[in-house]
């Protein structure tokens, strides 16, 4: 019989031998209840921790990239601070000279009243001893361009009139229509005198013009809410100079969805005898 330490080892001897001397040893697993997971568990979890890596990599990056972005354009706005700085420290009646007009595009703010005065001097200057220069019909044919410089100056120009209204100075339309109306005139060839080659490199200004920059809609916009403190007579000549750079481009055939905006101007702009009358038809046939 025993006491009970006898019969606590017995109990583990059945515990552990059941009679049968064939019986292997049972293993006892210390380490608790294991869960065994099928394959699609698996797979799911091995799925949600690749994505979990992919999304954490791709933050990364955009915060890398952002970051990024923001250091140049804190260094751009500081560099463009100091040329403009320079620029207005210059000697006088240097405007017409091609590093003047470099340091003029490079810092040239859309909405700013004192560079808008800055690029119709640059303009007027550029006019006088720089124009043609740049459409040089040799040059002109071999490169297939205009002057890097020219085509900047050119789109700064755009720029300004597409916010003249928006900037509240009285000085600058009347200023821009004196200066920088002429230079694009005689750069666009919009009264005729370029040849084949100039002809061509002025078409591919104009077409990015239309295509990347909204050229349609930025004159539909001008010549919608002109400036209320530009005369008539100024006005008369912002709306004939819209009408000759749109009825050059529709003959290149340059077509966008801002023709759309023209067409839904009012007043004496599109009426008979007004200055656009003449290209109207196209832009209905376009």
């Amino acid at each position: 019989e025993g006491g009970p330490v006898a019969r606590e080892s017995r109990s583990l001897g059945t515990m552990f031998f059941d009679g049968d001397h064939r019986t292997r040893r049972r293993k006892v697993k210390l380490g608790g209840r294991s869960v065994v997971e099928d394959r699609s568990t698996v797979l799911l979890k091995a799925k949600q921790a690749k994505e979990a890596r992919k999304r954490q990599r791709m933050e990364q990056e955009a915060a890398t990239v952002i970051g990024a972005f923001a250091r140049s354009w804190a260094a751009a706005k500081s560099e463009r601070a100091r040329v403009r700085e320079v620029w207005v420290s210059r000697p006088v009646g240097l405007e017409a000279r091609l590093f003047s007009v470099r340091q003029l595009v490079f810092f040239y703010e859309k909405g700013s009243a004192s560079d808008a005065l800055r690029l119709c001097s640059a303009c007027e200057g550029a006019l006088e001893s720089l124009a043609a220069s740049w459409l040089d019909e040799s040059r002109c044919a071999q490169e297939g361009r205009l002057p890097n410089l020219c085509h900047l100056l050119i789109a700064r120009s755009f720029e300004l009139l597409d916010g003249l209204a928006e900037l509240g100075d009285a000085e600058v339309a009347p200023r821009a229509v004196e200066s920088v109306l002429p230079f694009l005139e005689a750069c666009l060839g919009l009264h005729g005198g370029l040849g084949p080659g100039a002809s061509a490199a002025v078409s591919r200004t104009l077409s990015h013009a239309v295509h990347a920059r909204g050229l349609y809609a930025s004159l539909a916009k001008l010549l919608a809410c002109p400036p209320s403190d530009l005369p008539r007579l100024e006005l008369t000549r912002l709306e004939g100079f819209s009408a000759s750079v749109v009825g050059k481009c529709l003959g290149l055939g340059l077509s966008e969805a801002g023709l759309a905006d023209f067409l839904t101007l009012e007043g004496s702009v599109f009426g008979e005898g007004g200055v656009l009358s003449t290209v109207a038809g196209p832009l209905w046939e376009g």
